[in-house]
Parts: C-alpha cells; structure tokens; sequence
C-alpha cells in the first residue's frame, strides 16, 4: 500500500472514530506516524530518496579476487581496502564477505575416482627423537603410510629408519 494511500485512509478512519492505535494497526505503520500525519493539513507526496551508491562498491572487485584466490576473513579484508582509501564500516564488509564466502563454497568438487588396485599414494612422515628404553638409545620414528586410491584404506607401519633397504627387508610387506 502506498504511503499517500495510507494517510487518505487515515482521515477516512478517524471520521469512523477509530483511535490512533487502531488506525496504526490497520495500516501496519507504527501509532507516531499515524499521530504526526493527522496533525498536518495536506497528505504528504510520498518519493523515493535517492539511493545512494555504497562505499563498498568500488572495492567489490578487488574483494572478490582476494576472496577467490585465499581464505581471507573479513578483518584482514577490512585492514586491507582501508589502506586503499575504504571509508566504511566494518559490518558492511563482514556482510559482503560472508555472502561471497556463501556462494564460493557452494562449488561442487568433483572428487577423483580410481578403480579398485589402479592407485595408491605413498609417503614417509618423521615424528621426531625418542629414546628406546631396550636399546638404551636414542632413535628417530619414521611412519610409512600407504592410501589407496579406491577404497581410502590406510596402512601405516613405523620404522627407526626412513630407507627402502628397511621397507624391503620387512617380512610383513
């Protein structure tokens, strides 16, 4: 319903003896409006104020390519156009992110498929110095971790020695 509607019901209300409050209700406007409408003598022309462009906008761009290539958040993408000459505000950025975070991550990923025995991923992890309470010594653990590629199965053994001469010599494998 348009505003100068609105108040023309308004005056027609009040000569049904409406009270303010009902009038507001009726109208979905709060009591106030109604009030400081009645008061005036002519019913206002309702007109759209201009819109005004967003400080943001010129930096959207830039925030998209920042967005698309790392997982900024939106602090750090803050502290960033400032320095370009961004005068707005912060929960205006932290909006815009969000909603650009929302559409990136509603990306499908097509996930990689191998048949059954076709791929395996291999590599050795170092998990640092220990000492062997057997040996009274001092060893390095080393994991080597096997994945395979259809099933995602992971086998994971721990040597003293990351070399394939250990691997090899390994009855188990």
């Amino acid at each position: 319903m348009e505003f100068s509607c609105a108040l023309t019901m308004d005056f027609s209300l009040t000569l049904r003896g409406l009270t303010k409050t009902e009038i507001a209700k009726q109208l979905g406007v709060s009591r106030k409006t109604v009030f400081n409408n009645l008061k005036k003598n002519s019913t206002p022309i309702y007109s759209r104020k201009k819109t005004i462009r967003q400080k943001i906008e010129s930096f959207k761009e830039c925030m998209n390519l920042r967005l698309e290539k790392y997982n900024l958040t939106a602090t750090k993408l803050y502290k960033e156009i400032q320095n370009q000459g961004y005068l707005g505000k912060y929960g205006m950025v932290a909006r815009y992110v969000s909603f650009v975070k929302d559409s990136l991550a509603s990306k499908a990923v097509l996930r990689f498929e191998t048949l059954p025995g076709e791929q395996a991923q291999v590599d050795w992890g170092h998990f640092g110095k220990f000492y062997d309470r057997e040996t009274k010594q001092t060893i390095s653990l080393y994991c080597f971790l096997i994945i395979l590629g259809f099933s995602r199965t992971l086998y994971v053994e721990f040597f003293s020695k990351a070399d394939i001469f250990n691997l090899a010599g390994n009855p188990r494998l």
